[in-house]
């Protein structure tokens, strides 16, 4: 937390002048917006839009329902066990 800088003019001592003026340069564009956003955002596209068509969610969204319930086979196991009358370890 003490080594994180809150802008780049208040971390002189450890960013080069061309790292102050590259991280400045992003945090504008941060705010501002790129010109590929700014397309999409006039185009009407909104961001839910975006999400839903973007087959990377769909791929994160089934890795992780598969890991869940990989993981609560593995917590309700010993209770499945013991209820088909076998001892829970």
């Amino acid at each position: 937390m003490f080594i994180l800088p809150d802008f780049p003019d208040t971390s002189a001592g450890w960013l080069t002048a061309e790292e102050q003026a590259l991280a400045r340069m992003r945090m504008k564009e941060d705010v501002i917006g790129g010109n590929e956003d700014m397309e999409d955002f006039k185009g009407g596209k909104s961001g839910l839009k975006q999400a839903l068509s973007d087959w990377k969610v769909w791929w994160l969204a089934l890795a992780l329902t598969s890991l869940k319930i990989c993981l609560s086979f593995a917590a309700f196991f010993p209770t499945i066990v013991a209820t088909l009358g076998y001892n829970s370890t």
